[in-house]
């Protein structure tokens, strides 16, 4: 084995520990779910739906939080997830980032007035830092199927 092949492997095995210290220390990453997320130009009857899809999971669950992100993975590995929710649902998809950005805050107030015991969001300020690794933004919610 080369040794760039060996740290290749390394690191993999650094990764793999890392995440099971986790798992064990501070909880699971929630389970991101089959929903397929909503795409297209954000018209009234498009933030209808997203409304609808963000309702019923707040009506079904014990808490939950709304985020944006532009890499998926490293946003659910979050410690403050993987101790407070066990499900995740990608919301809608865009590429444009301002655009997305702006629509979270939208939804964060509008979700808030309607679910303010349940809504976990403090902030109500526009998302400044989104890693564009995925090469799109999805708006999420993260949420608790159980206390």
């Amino acid at each position: 084995m080369n040794k760039e092949a060996q740290i290749n492997e390394w690191e993999a095995f650094k990764n793999t520990f890392k995440n099971a210290l986790k798992d064990f220390f501070i909880g699971v990453v929630p389970e991101i779910d089959d929903f397929k997320p909503i795409t297209g130009i954000l018209k009234p009857s498009k933030k209808r739906e997203v409304t609808l899809v963000i309702k019923n999971i707040a009506e079904n669950c014990e808490r939950f939080k709304i985020g944006v992100t532009g890499n998926r993975n490293n946003r659910i590995e979050a410690n403050e997830y993987r101790e407070n929710y066990d499900c995740v649902r990608l919301i809608y998809q865009s590429t444009s980032k301002k655009r997305i950005a702006l629509y979270e805050v939208e939804l964060i107030k509008k979700i808030k007035k309607l679910y303010p015991s349940k809504i976990d969001n403090i902030s109500e300020t526009e998302a400044t830092h989104l890693s564009d690794v995925d090469k799109s933004f999805v708006i999420y919610v993260v949420y608790s199927t159980a206390e």
